[in-house]
């Protein structure tokens, strides 16, 4: 019973953490439409609305900072840094546009599958997909479960991979003490296309960042450098937070599996 509920509860956690960007969405567009005089008769239901989407955001963010006195008591150093890292990208302009078009992106999703999402069991998949990356690499975060999920209240991300290189203890970086992206073992290594496809976008030219889990302070694009490919109808692959300047492929570019 302890097991369950223990599950049921990061189960309820992940999914409260995947619609956190929502929530503000929501919060914000109703706080707007209050404001506007043909909505008049509305008004009752926005208050219900806001005030039920404030009380999940409260909820979010107790249990977020519950995790993070934690984490504070354990690495005090690390934990500041990425709070003020993450304050600093939240106020970043590029990164605040990205995050609303993201939002619009997300609610033109759920509208067009009516809130009903493409899934394994159902979805059938016009291309045979492989991994991106050759050798072993360890998945760090992702799979095709609300449990196991990247970000399961997100679309976009809803099967989203984070992949990493491990040695035998487990270790993704070569150091432990602040690590630099070149002291991790996937550093340099090649990312290749998943399925035979066509490339419809790739930026290069976005600075790696100086430090390993921690936001960029000077981040434009939460993306960083990146490829995206269209391999058929509506399936599209995207390979993001790549390394300045090993990008090889132009959009209009057509591409091999490997």
């Amino acid at each position: 019973m302890a097991g369950h509920i223990e599950g049921t509860g990061r189960r309820m956690w992940r999914w409260l953490r995947g619609v956190e960007s929502l929530l503000v969405a929501v919060t914000l567009a109703a706080w707007a439409a209050r404001r506007m005089s043909f909505v008049d008769g509305w008004r009752g239901a926005l208050d219900v609305l806001t005030v039920a989407a404030l009380a999940a955001l409260a909820l979010i963010w107790s249990i977020r900072l519950v995790q993070w006195g934690r984490a504070l008591v354990e690495d005090p150093r690390r934990v500041l840094l990425m709070a003020g890292s993450l304050l600093m990208t939240i106020l970043s302009p590029p990164v605040l546009l990205f995050s609303l078009a993201q939002l619009g992106g997300e609610l033109l999703v759920r509208l067009r599958y009516r809130g009903r999402l493409p899934a394994p069991g159902t979805y059938r998949q016009q291309v045979r997909y492989r991994l991106p990356v050759t050798g072993c690499w360890t998945v760090y975060n992702g799979g095709v479960t609300p449990e196991t999920s990247h970000s399961w209240g997100l679309a976009g991300q809803r099967y989203a991979y984070d992949l990493v290189v491990s040695d035998a203890n487990g270790r993704s970086c070569r150091v432990d003490s602040a690590p630099k992206p070149e002291d991790c073992y996937a550093w340099g290594q090649p990312v290749v296309a998943p399925a035979d496809g066509l490339v419809v976008a790739a930026r290069d030219g976005h600075r790696d960042c100086p430090w390993v889990g921690i936001v960029d302070l000077f981040a434009w694009s939460p993306l960083g450098n990146v490829v995206v490919i269209r391999h058929a109808e509506r399936e599209y692959s995207l390979l993001a937070h790549l390394q300045r300047g090993s990008i090889c492929v132009r959009p209009g570019q057509p591409v091999q599996a490997g």
